[in-house]
């Protein structure tokens, strides 16, 4: 799904993924979540705060494969940009923020 979250473009492999996250959309709750723990807190919290704005604003305007895109934090550095679909339900949201100049998550270890 990640895929389908983020856009496609090559300026993307410059980002890294800090934060993700499943929302139901029925009750507005945040039912699964990742954050990068190398990102600073005030950074966490603007991923955790933006998804949860998105859940609690959007779902009325959500349909099959709706996207958004926000700006998390603008004054912030490297703060990063939140981005949003919903699934073919539509009863899920999905979510990743991507940010420049952030390490890339390690890669899984078999």
């Amino acid at each position: 799904w990640l895929k389908h979250c983020l856009p496609k473009s090559r300026w993307l492999k410059a980002m890294a993924v800090s934060y993700v996250a499943v929302g139901r959309m029925s009750d507005k709750a945040v039912i699964a979540s990742f954050t990068d723990s190398k990102i600073p807190t005030r950074a966490r919290h603007a991923a955790a705060n933006g998804f949860a704005d998105v859940l609690q604003n959007k779902v009325s305007l959500a349909y099959s494969g709706w996207r958004d895109t926000v700006l998390l934090e603008p004054e912030m550095e490297n703060a990063g940009t939140l981005y949003v679909t919903a699934d073919q339900g539509p009863r899920f949201f999905y979510c990743a923020v991507a940010a420049p100049g952030q390490q890339q998550l390690p890669a899984t270890q078999a």
